[in-house]
């Protein structure tokens, strides 16, 4: 099945654009070799002298037309890969009649017009800088014109006025070639001269053209070759897709997900569209990671699974997909609302730190999704539990540059999503991070309460935003020992180490100088947050604080 940038959704990729500058300077190169160029030539086909446009003109479109007719009969093609621009009668009426007068004007249309500048034609110039006052003119007036621009406006992509495809190709392609051999007579007529009208090319091009029409009449429709080349399967049709949307039919909750997967149920199939780095930071139990560029080859031995739910991190993604899918044929797929950030509030959030209160039965049923989905049979030998030294004492978990631990609580420089997971094997239960949520292109919260930690957030960046209230809530949260063992965290241990320096003097009563040495040990590093932390020590003892 050949897939296209829309039909992934790449069109923004940095391949898409190379590619489509790869096919506009070929596109323009070949205009250039066949004299469009230039607008006298363009413009011979208006005095009936050169009829070249009208022949590339219906030679594009039969080439395109029953090239994809012939991909879309084999299977080859579904039209779902391509964008099919709105049907509005009235309007393309319109816009035809303008496009055609501009062109009688200026000797050029937007294409032609780009390869005359790049050949360094004044007059392409002037009509380009005229597209572009147009557009403006169209922009700042379309609040009027808006009724004309949707008047005869259809419900869905059509073929000319609903005659079917094939057929419809079929007919072009006859007037196709009576148009072919129009051109001719008419430059033999009115130059004495015509290079194809009597020709075996043209006679042959003529019959090739017809007979590959004639061809697609024979060969599936969309929707047959589709079920051909997905066996025996049904698809939906647009309005039962809609339909099934519109009913919230396409969705499954993450209680119902989880029921299932807790409970082993080998008749659901959850599926992770997220790439593979997000996928190893944190995902469902039981899920597997097929990315959404993949999911249509990838599920099609499951057709008959009795259901396949789509994850992403919202909706979007699993929707777009939930949708591609069910053009080819599955009906047994849905998305999960809300996707991982609904799971993870409403299966795995503690009670505690819902905004609702909860019942006995929820908390239950919570403590127990909690214990099958973050429960990590990977888990490595680790002993940070049972460290409680009453010295500062460097220890090591995954990642992590800096880290020192001394009576429950470990400093440290930032630890990336995988360091979250170990220090749930080892123990640690609160996490307490002390910068700002948008210095990480990750979020930090999503990934610490999805390992099952309780997360923090006190957050300064420089000396100034080092507050007496941070101080007070950092130190608040160091003491709750029900919090412990605790994992508080910067970016370098630098912040970090100005907030021990406080804790170690106000609340474990540590000499300054030896406070001040652990916090260098632990990252301390800026002379202002020093300064910063002994001005607040000065004032609490003044004040007895």
């Amino acid at each position: 099945m050949i897939e296209t940038f829309y039909g992934t959704e790449s069109l923004g990729s940095p391949l898409a654009w190379f590619a489509a500058l790869l096919i506009g300077v070929g596109f323009g190169f070949a205009l250039e070799r066949a004299g469009f160029g230039s607008s006298r030539r363009l413009a011979g086909v208006f005095y009936f002298r050169d009829m070249a446009v009208i022949k590339v003109m219906f030679t594009a479109m039969l080439t395109t037309m029953i090239g994809i007719g012939m991909l879309v009969g084999v299977g080859w093609l579904n039209l779902s890969q391509l964008h099919l621009m709105e049907t509005v009668y009235g309007a393309h009426a319109i816009g035809g009649l303008l496009f055609g007068i501009g062109f009688v004007m200026s000797g050029w249309c937007p294409g032609t017009g780009a390869v005359g500048l790049a050949s360094g034609k004044l007059d392409a110039l002037v009509f380009l800088g005229g597209i572009m006052l147009g557009a403006f003119a169209f922009n700042e007036t379309f609040a009027w014109i808006k009724p004309l621009y949707n008047w005869g406006m259809q419900a869905e992509p059509s073929f000319a006025f609903g005659i079917p495809r094939t057929l419809f190709i079929l007919l072009f392609s006859i007037v196709g070639v009576a148009a072919f051999y129009a051109c001719e007579w008419i430059e033999q007529r009115n130059n004495g001269e015509s290079r194809y009208l009597n020709s075996s090319f043209l006679k042959a091009f003529s019959i090739a053209i017809i007979g590959l029409a004639a061809a697609l009449l024979i060969l599936p429709t969309e929707s047959q070759a589709t079920s051909v080349h997905y066996a025996g399967s049904p698809t939906l049709s647009d309005s039962s897709l809609l339909a099934l949307i519109e009913a919230a039919s396409d969705h499954i909750e993450p209680e119902q997900v989880a029921d299932r997967l807790l409970r082993g149920d080998t008749g659901v199939m959850l599926v992770d569209v997220r790439t593979a780095d997000e996928y190893q930071h944190f995902h469902i139990r039981g899920a597997e990671n097929i990315p959404i560029s993949e999911v249509l080859t990838a599920l099609e031995p499951y057709r008959d699974l009795d259901t396949i739910v789509l994850y992403s991190n919202g909706m979007t993604h699993p929707a777009q997909a939930r949708d591609v899918l069910a053009m080819h044929g599955f009906t047994n797929v849905f998305m999960m609302t809300d996707g991982l950030r609904g799971f993870l509030d409403r299966c795995v959030r503690p009670v505690s730190l819902r905004d609702e209160p909860s019942t006995e039965d929820i908390a239950e049923q919570v403590q127990t999704y909690r214990q099958y989905f973050l429960a990590d049979t990977t888990c490595p030998a680790n002993s940070l539990a049972m460290l409680n030294p009453q010295q500062l004492e460097s220890v090591s978990v995954g990642s992590i540059e800096k880290l020192h631990t001394i009576d429950g609580i470990y400093l440290s420089s930032q630890p990336f999503p995988d360091d979250f997971r170990l220090a749930k094997c080892g123990g640690i239960q609160t996490v307490l991070n002390i910068r700002q949520e948008d210095e990480l292109d990750w979020n930090e919260k999503e990934i610490v309460q999805s390992a099952g930690l309780e997360y923090h957030n006190v957050p300064f960046t420089d000396a100034e935003t080092l507050t007496d209230e941070v101080f007070s809530q950092t130190r608040e949260l160091l003491n709750q020992k029900d919090n412990h063992p605790l994992l508080l965290h910067c970016k370098s241990a630098n912040r970090v180490g100005a907030i021990w320096l406080a804790h170690r003097v106000l609340d474990n009563g540590k000499s300054l100088a030896d406070a001040e040495a652990e916090a260098k040990t632990v990252g301390l590093k800026s002379p202002d947050y020093l300064a910063k932390a002994q001005d607040y020590i000065s004032r609490v003892w003044k004040t007895g604080q």
